[in-house]
């Protein structure tokens, strides 16, 4: 069997599954490069896999002369991030071949067969990117003889964002070119590239039009022009039209639910009619849903992590809680149970516990008043109190624990909470400041200065907090002034630029950046100078012409040194800032040719 064209010189033959596969692109002319595809694109362009939503089996057959069938199968999967994996088998074989033998009599029938197996990975690349390779194996078999050979395949698709209707496609058939060995003949299969285009356009409601053409070229042919149109209607029934070399083709297709059946015609020439049928059937959840199921599987899964972390601190709090009240500590076992049920609404153990360390607490401060009033006063306030200080507001608790003290000075319940606040508002303070220090080595002003507002509303004499409050807001707003003066500065307005600057320096006295900045303001502040106002002085001409003698004498780095002494005195002179650019550009390029 002669399946392949051969092309000239050492370019090798065509194989002969650079054809394709499915009829729907061979019914449109064979202009499949930048359609998109089922799982016989692998076949045609492995970037049109890449668009393949859910997992796709497609299975082709023709008949192409004598006792010659040409079958394919696809089978592709998408995954929801890692892109589209391919499979494909395709056959084409001539059975029951009569044999002969050196003397031209008959012999055994035997078979002429040539099979290609391929893995295909496509995938979204960047922007309107899509690429897809194709890794195959190509064998050949005539009777008992056989021999295979590997190759590759490369496809590309690009779809403008800005031009949705358009695709544009590229395919190198056999890039990576196989060659097959039968006895002592080896076969090397020509590299077959494909460029195209393919339009789509609704024209109304339910009619859809989908046209588009290749230019395909083969290693030492002429380029082929391949052109092809499909008309859906009701995205169900399919009609197509095509153009392929100097033939016209022919086709249909149906969709109904999953399953997708195709069909082709073709008149070639010396070899008849070709009738081509394909059948595909798509299954599973499309890349859409398995994206959002993995999206609601990490979700959960960090719903359930978040929940055993709360479980377990909630866990570790009620432990802490009682073995506080063990401790006869029941103001801080009491905020911890409160805790608990902050993290634990339904902790009955909790609400029981600190319903209970409350009726403990007031049982104990109001245990030996006498007074039923003075037992009102107090227990009230106490409940008060606690409640301040369960919500936080510890400092408010210790104010109200101060005032009982007032009206029962002797009440060791009082004192014991009275304790217990401050040290809670002690610890609460070290680490507020701890934290408050640790955002503001690492650069969070804004975060630092919320913490040092904290710690002054805890405790109004915190020094430090007073000092570093104040610091933060001068450095915040030095940046700010510093940030409005280099605007000014790029506008040219000078004059309002050093206002802002000294504002600046009165906040940040130690800041170099302010330093030079203001004399660069100050600086382009001044009127400008010229050539005549340095003539005007004999003996700064003479230095300026002597700069120019040290620039002559290719002296730069003197030449610079007089000019930029000189620019102290004539600022903004063009003259000067020109020359001395010059100068370190010549001494910058006689530094590089040192070096080299």
């Amino acid at each position: 069997m002669q399946s392949a064209s051969y092309a000239d010189g050492d370019a090798g033959r065509e194989s002969p599954f650079s054809l394709g596969a499915g009829a729907r692109g061979m019914g449109m002319g064979r202009a499949f490069v930048a359609l998109s595809g089922d799982a016989s694109a692998s076949f045609w362009n492995p970037a049109a896999t890449s668009r393949i939503d859910r997992a796709n089996v497609t299975a082709f057959r023709t008949t192409l002369f004598l006792n010659t069938n040409y079958d394919c199968l696809g089978l592709s999967y998408p995954f929801a991030d890692l892109g589209v994996f391919s499979f494909s088998l395709g056959r084409i074989g001539t059975d029951d071949i009569e044999g002969r033998d050196s003397d031209n009599l008959p012999t055994d029938n035997f078979s002429s067969s040539e099979t290609r197996f391929g893995f295909s990975y496509a995938r979204h690349l960047f922007y309107g990117f899509h690429g897809g390779l194709t890794v195959k194996i190509l064998s050949h078999r005539i009777g008992e003889i056989s021999g295979s050979g590997a190759g590759a395949d490369l496809g590309l698709q690009y779809k403008y964002s800005r031009l949705p209707w358009l695709t544009i496609g590229a395919s190198f058939v056999d890039l990576i070119q196989p060659r097959v060995k039968l006895i002592s003949v080896e076969d090397k299969y020509a590299t077959v590239s494909r460029f195209g285009a393919m339009g789509n356009k609704k024209i109304a409601s339910n009619i859809n039009i989908e046209a588009g053409f290749d230019v395909e070229k083969t290693a030492g042919r002429s380029a082929i022009f391949h052109a092809g149109v499909e008309a859906g209607f009701l995205e169900r029934y399919f009609l197509r039209l095509g153009f392929d070399r100097n033939r016209p083709t022919f086709g249909g297709g149906l969709f109904y639910r999953s399953f997708n059946l195709d069909y082709a015609y073709e008149n070639i020439e010396y070899l008849g009619d070709s009738h081509r049928i394909s059948f595909s059937f798509s299954f599973g959840s499309s890349v859409s849903e398995k994206r959002r199921q993995r999206r609601a599987s990490i979700v959960r899964e960090e719903r359930e992590s978040w929940e055993r972390a709360l479980s377990h601190q909630a866990d570790s709090l009620l432990n802490l809680a009682d073995s506080l009240r063990n401790l006869e500590e029941y103001q801080d076992a009491l905020a911890n149970y409160q805790k608990v049920l902050g993290l634990n609404p339904e902790s009955e153990h909790a609400r029981i516990m600190s319903d209970s360390m409350i009726n403990i607490i007031i049982s104990e401060a109001i245990e030996g008043v006498a007074d039923l009033k003075r037992k009102e006063l107090i227990s009230g306030r106490i409940g008060s109190a606690l409640n301040d200080f369960n919500e936080g507001r510890v400092k408010s608790a210790i104010s109200k624990y101060r005032l009982l003290l007032e009206i029962d000075p002797s009440n060791e319940t009082i004192e014991d909470l009275l304790a217990s606040a401050e040290q809670n508002l002690s610890a609460e303070i070290s680490q507020r400041r701890e934290t408050a220090i640790r955002l503001q080595n690492q650069g969070d002003n804004a975060g630092a200065l919320a913490e040092w507002n904290r710690i002054l509303s805890l405790d109004e004499g915190d020094a430090e907090a007073g000092t570093r409050i104040n610091d933060l807001k001068g450095e915040m707003a030095g940046k700010e002034l510093i940030a409005d003066a280099l605007e000014l500065i790029s506008n040219g307005r000078y004059s309002e630029a050093m206002d802002l600057l000294e504002r600046a320096r009165s906040l940040r006295p130690g800041d170099e950046s302010i330093r030079s900045l203001m004399a660069e303001a100050r600086a382009k502040s001044v009127p400008p100078t010229t050539i005549e106002d340095i003539k005007s002085n004999s003996e700064h001409w003479d230095l300026y012409l002597s700069g120019l003698e040290s620039y002559q004498k290719s002296d730069y780095k003197m030449a610079i040194e007089i000019w930029t002494e000189l620019e102290r005195v004539y600022p903004n002179n063009a003259d000067l800032r020109k020359n001395i650019n010059q100068a370190r550009d010549r001494l910058a390029a006689e530094d590089e040719t040192k070096q080299e």
